[in-house]
């Protein structure tokens, strides 16, 4: 998990851009968009919702809500990876290595879609660690405000 979140972190700089305005914002619309998903124990569900707001994100000339897409897509595969570990641990075939969705390149597409975020960041002089610090904290927050709301079960999560 150490590796992937390594590199997702290199990829989700456009989040640093509003740690300070509006990050708890984005982390509350993020944790409203999955809880519906995390509420039924439903990764196909989840996936759904981050390919959805990317959807609308493409629709929206201004791309207002990338970062919130970024930060729905980091929550779900951090969560498949969790549950991935957990098959492993058990000895069990691990149903999502095969899933588009988990796949390197495919991640960094759905992310690198708008170069121009990235630009910004990089213009900010933000580093990698950083950024990956920013990315865990709000996968933090949004999985303990679904743990609060009774929506996340790693064990029921399919």
């Amino acid at each position: 998990m150490k590796k992937i979140f390594i590199a997702l972190s290199m990829m989700v700089i456009p989040l640093t851009a509003h740690a300070q305005s509006g990050g708890e914002q984005v982390v509350q619309d993020a944790a409203n968009d999955l809880k519906p998903a995390f509420c039924e124990n439903s990764i196909p569900n989840a996936i759904k919702i981050v390919e959805n707001c990317y959807a609308n994100v493409d629709a929206d000339s201004a791309h207002e809500k990338m970062n919130q897409c970024i930060i729905e897509d980091m929550t779900v595969v951090f969560t498949i990876k969790q549950k991935q570990q957990q098959y492993l641990n058990n000895y069990q075939t691990d149903p999502y290595s095969n899933l588009d969705f988990m796949q390197k390149q495919n991640i960094m597409m759905r992310q690198l879609k708008h170069p121009s975020f990235f630009n910004s960041m990089t213009e900010t002089g933000n580093t990698p660690q950083a950024v990956g610090e920013i990315v865990m904290k709000a996968y933090v927050k949004i999985i303990e405000r679904l743990k609060q709301e009774g929506c996340v079960d790693l064990d029921k999560l399919k």
